[in-house]
Order: structure tokens, then C-alpha cells, then sequence
């Protein structure tokens, strides 16, 4: 293929891409340059929380915040601040990179001895039956670095005591996933995995449950000052009206702002939804009729009918299955995967489209909300012509 940008070829799973007609000149420069503690900047902090507060449609009670650190900053808060109380314990379910840095965090950081691992390999999911309703619960909605999610018809049990809360890492679900929210009590993502916005800051949902907790719980363990919700004065109520916990980075907050009024603007979750699924369906296509790639978590199961309620629809995650890539020895297919990849972004067809680092070798395509499904179809195209050039050219040497 040609050197020629003809489509968008940005398919990074965070940040992922800006939308359609985003313009830096849209932005609100009015607060650049400014304190975050003036009334400018406080107010369109504020309005950000309240942009998703409409657009994730949260019950009246339930509050957002703004954290440093994107989602990951905002699910060490959660955890640091809020886990530990139960007495009846911790279920902590681990199938991707992330939800396993929770559960070390919670093993061998806190070190909550009531705490149940539910772990387990990339590409699967944990027995979701296990959620107990008498224990807190902490785990990813999508697993970003797998490619699979929680089935859209998943049902949470009846809770047994008002002192359960339900930790949910929502990055890259938000948004396009039916997040059941009156199930869960803490809520974390970071609009750079949702919406194509700027990396810096993390978003958190809380319940009225959550909060209670806040009030009336103070952990046995130091808490960073970056993640500290309590003073001397009790718990710093304000965090949840625009005073967040240390200097944002304004400009990040204007540009979440505007992908979040585009998303508003279009119809939102609705809309979102759409494009993530109508985007799915080109990739479910593409996998179907090509016979050298496969989903990872189905390449991996024996049971692919059941695998398939749960192949995540914003970061599919792939390996290759031609025969003559499986002949090859480790490294040589890792050098294959390598060039390939080089190959795409050489030619503007895809950038930034690897597996992540602790997944199986392959590939991860975004496929969420901000991606056009004209561009994802044209990038698809030139992915497969690359795959072929690259081992037409590694059968000749």
C-alpha cells in the first residue's frame, strides 16, 4: 500500500481518539492560566461534573468528583479510603492488568485479611456467581488489556446489609456499556479511555452508601495526601463541588468538557452507545471473514458461543491463527508482530494498535465511541494487506 492518510488511523485504547471535528480552537481558553480556586476555573470544574453526572443519568444522590491521576488515580482513592470495613470480607475479581494491580493493592499493600481473590488468565472471566451479598466487591467492568467485558446481561445479587459497597473500575465501559449504577457504589474512568479526552485527571461516582462510609469510617493506614478525603474537620465535603485534590491541569479539563458536550449534544449515551456498537460489528465482521486473526479470549476457550456474550465491544483484543504464523518459532513471531504493527503505522493506516505489554502477543484495536466506522473499515483493509505483504516477505527469506 501507498503511503497515504485517507481515514483517521488512531485506534489507541487511551488516549483513544478525539472525535470527529474536534478543533483546539474550541476550547475555552478563559481558565488557562488561571488558579483552579477561581471562580472561572471552580465553575467549570463543576460544570464538567455536572456533564457527566447528566450524561452517565446517576440517581440525584449520587456524586462526582474530579481525581488526580486518571482512572488510576481515582480507584486508589476509592480503595484506600473506603475498603476495610466490612467485616464480612472483600471478593476481589482479577482477569486483566489492572484489576490485578487492585488485587496486589489490596493483598499485599493494605493487606486486608478478609479479602478473596477471584482471579484469573487474560481472555477469561471470573465466576461472577461469586459475588456475595453480604461482602463488599471490587473489579473492572472491561478488561482494556483482554478484551472481554461483563455480559450486558449480568445481574448483581440483593444486597444483605446497607454495608456493602460495590467497587467498579468502569474505564473504557463508561459511557457505552449499561452500567447497572444503582448497583454499584463507586464508579472510576478517565475521560482519556472514554471519550478522547486528555490524559492528567480521573472521574469518580459515588453512592449515597459510599459517602456514609466516608463519614464514618477512617482506615488503620496512612493515606497519601493526593488520595486523602479526610481532615482535621471531618471529610472534605467539597471535593464533590469542583475542589479537587490537588492542581489540575485546566486545559485537560476544557478539552473534556468539549468531548462531553459533543456527546451531549449528538444525544448522549444513546448516541455512544451506537457508534461503539455499530464499530463492533465491523470488527466482529472482519474477524469473521478473515481466517488468520481471532478474538483472543475465543482463541483461548473451547466454548466459543459463551465466549462471545462477554467479547468486549470498545477494546477487542486479537492473536494470529495462520498456520504458517504458528510454524514460526517465539521470537520470530514477535518480530512478525513487530514489523507488522511498523508496517501500518509506516503507511498511516494504524497507529498504536499492540497488544498491551502483559497480554498475549497480538493485536488491540479501539473501537469505541470517537472511531468512525468508515475509518475503522479502511484501516482493517490495510491491516490485512500489511499482515499479507509481511509474510509473503518472511516466507522468501
Amino acid at each position: 500500500m501507498s503511503k497515504t492518510q485517507q481515514h483517521n488511523p488512531r485506534f489507541s485504547s487511551g488516549p483513544c481518539t478525539k472525535f470527529k471535528g474536534w478543533d483546539i480552537n474550541n476550547i475555552d481558553f478563559e481558565t488557562l492560566g488561571r488558579s483552579h480556586r477561581s471562580e472561572k476555573a471552580l465553575g467549570r470544574l463543576r460544570y464538567l461534573c455536572s456533564l457527566v453526572h447528566e450524561l452517565m443519568e446517576l440517581p440525584e444522590d449520587y456524586k462526582v468528583a474530579i481525581t488526580p491521576a486518571s482512572d488510576t488515580g481515582a480507584f486508589e482513592l476509592a480503595m484506600w479510603n473506603l475498603l476495610g470495613s466490612n467485616p464480612n470480607g472483600i471478593d476481589v475479581f482479577a482477569w486483566e492488568h489492572f484489576s490485578r494491580l487492585w488485587l496486589f493493592d489490596i493483598i499485599d499493600e493494605l493487606k486486608i485479611e478478609n479479602a478473596v481473590s477471584h482471579s484469573i488468565e487474560p481472555g477469561d472471566i471470573p465466576e461472577l456467581s461469586f459475588i456475595d451479598g453480604k461482602k463488599d466487591c471490587v473489579f473492572a467492568w472491561n478488561g482494556t488489556t483482554s478484551g472481554v467485558m461483563i455480559p450486558p446481561d449480568f445481574s448483581f445479587p440483593e444486597r444483605e446489609n446497607d454495608d456493602v459497597l460495590r467497587f467498579c473500575d468502569a474505564t473504557s465501559a463508561v459511557f457505552v456499556n449499561d452500567l447497572p449504577v444503582e448497583d454499584l457504589d463507586i464508579i472510576t474512568w478517565s475521560l482519556q479511555k472514554s471519550i478522547g479526552g486528555e490524559a492528567q485527571q480521573g472521574i469518580i461516582v459515588m453512592s449515597p452508601r459510599a459517602i456514609q462510609r466516608l463519614e464514618n469510617y477512617i482506615p488503620t493506614w496512612p493515606i497519601p495526601k493526593v488520595f486523602k478525603l479526610r481532615n482535621k474537620a471531618g471529610v472534605k465535603h467539597r471535593f464533590f463541588d469542583g475542589i479537587t485534590l490537588n492542581t489540575p491541569s485546566m486545559l485537560a479539563i476544557e478539552d473534556g468538557i468539549l468531548a462531553l458536550e459533543w456527546a451531549k449534544n449528538n444525544g448522549g449515551r444513546a448516541f455512544l452507545r451506537e457508534k461503539c456498537l455499530s464499530n463492533y460489528a465491523v470488527i466482529r465482521d472482519w474477524v469473521k471473514d478473515n481466517g488468520w486473526i481471532e478474538f483472543l479470549p475465543i482463541h483461548l476457550s473451547n466454548k466459543q458461543l459463551e465466549v462471545e456474550r462477554y467479547l468486549s465491544i470498545t477494546s477487542p483484543c486479537f492473536v494470529f491463527v495462520d498456520e504458517h504464523f504458528l510454524t514460526m518459532d517465539p521470537p520470530k513471531q514477535a518480530q512478525f508482530v513487530q514489523d507488522l504493527r511498523q508496517k501500518c503505522e509506516d503507511q498511516d493506516i494504524a497507529y498504536d494498535i499492540n497488544s498491551y505489554s502483559t497480554s498475549p502477543l497480538g493485536l488491540r484495536i479501539w473501537c469505541g465511541p470517537t472511531v468512525e466506522a468508515d475509518d475503522l473499515k479502511s484501516a482493517l483493509k490495510g491491516i490485512t494487506d500489511c499482515f499479507y505483504e509481511t509474510l509473503t516477505e518472511y516466507q522468501a527469506l
